[in-house]
């Protein structure tokens, strides 16, 4: 496993940090033991659980205009749908699973 150096500097967004891990740790813990629902869910407004996220909101408004330019197109829309989401899905995952094993990391050294 990567050392929280390494894990830190993964985080293309600088609002990741040791204290915002920490302050957030109930909130990512959740995400990563509900994964499937919690990503499945991310889009969806009403859903609060992802409140915490830094760029939750910038990261919507840029998935639904992209939808919506590719509702105009010709095509399977779905497919292209589906693609976007992962496509915008799989940083937001990706920063789950670093600050999960972060928190990971300071569990067992606090053992």
């Amino acid at each position: 496993m990567a050392s929280i150096d390494e894990l830190l500097a993964s985080f293309e967004d600088k609002s990741w940090s040791l204290e915002f891990i920490a302050k957030n740790k109930n909130n990512i813990k959740f995400v990563k033991d509900n994964e499937l629902e919690s990503l499945a869910r991310f889009f969806d407004e009403t859903y609060d659980v992802w409140d915490f996220y830094p760029g939750k909101r910038q990261i919507q408004s840029v998935y639904k205009l992209k939808v919506a330019e590719l509702k105009k197109l010709s095509g399977c829309s779905s497919c292209m749908i589906n693609r976007v989401k992962r496509e915008s899905l799989h940083p937001v995952q990706k920063n789950i699973t670093n600050a999960t094993n972060i928190l990971q990391i300071i569990d067992s050294h606090s053992e």
